[in-house]
């Protein structure tokens, strides 16, 4: 346990954290030890068990994590605040009820970005493949996709100003967004709806950019 954060790391936490990982790697969606992994461990106080360093995602270990607190920074040591990317899933929790929180960077997530970043977002509707995401029966689902364009001083003004703005025909929070020169991030809570959300999210950011190239 950690004598300044409280909290024990539990190395099945480390584990499930390190397969997700590795899991991004292998499909090419964490080059050269980029992206982060967290799980949000406590509310009150805020605790989040977080990656740090840029070392390959293909064999995570424990020295490879540490926790950090509701500023992004860590508990365990007088170091300043960590990557924006830290911020940002420190945001998100802030944000959405989750503790799983994934962050990848993906050619077909970042084209997305250059290709509909001035519509802030895109709207998927009527797939039947949405009824692969928690609580979704309907076909007729829509789900909300943010693109949120990092052009203000403030990363986080430019999150919360994308969520302000969203289609009727959505009628729930979005559970992903893509982030200019940071990727997809998707959130959930548990582990394996957060890897499936993952892979669906994904998928669409690769079908839109391919549907596009056709006019």
């Amino acid at each position: 346990m950690d004598s300044n954060s409280g909290f024990a790391i539990d190395s099945e936490q480390i584990e499930q954290l390190s397969q997700l990982a590795k899991f991004c790697w292998q499909r090419g969606w964490s080059p050269a030890g980029s992206c982060s992994f967290s799980l949000v461990l406590d509310r009150k106080p805020f605790r989040m068990l977080t990656t740090v360093g840029n070392r390959s995602r293909a064999d995570l270990q424990a020295s490879d994590f540490t926790i950090v607190d509701q500023d992004g920074r860590s508990v365990d040591s007088s170091s300043s605040a960590l990557s924006s990317e830290t911020a940002l899933h420190v945001w998100i929790a802030k944000q959405h009820p989750c503790q799983w929180i994934i962050q990848t960077h993906s050619v077909w997530s970042a084209l997305l970005v250059d290709r509909f970043g001035p519509l802030d977002g895109v709207l998927l509707e009527e797939y039947e493949l949405l009824q692969r995401l928690p609580n979704v029966s309907s076909a007729s689902h829509a789900e909300w996709l943010p693109i949120v364009i990092n052009y203000e001083k403030s990363l986080v003004a430019a999150l919360e100003r994308s969520g302000k703005d969203k289609p009727s025909e959505v009628s729930q929070p979005s559970r992903a967004m893509v982030v200019q020169h940071h990727g997809l991030l998707t959130w959930a809570d548990s582990a394996n709806d957060a890897q499936n959300q993952l892979e669906l999210f994904e998928y669409f950011c690769e079908y839109l950019i391919r549907r596009s190239s056709f006019g």
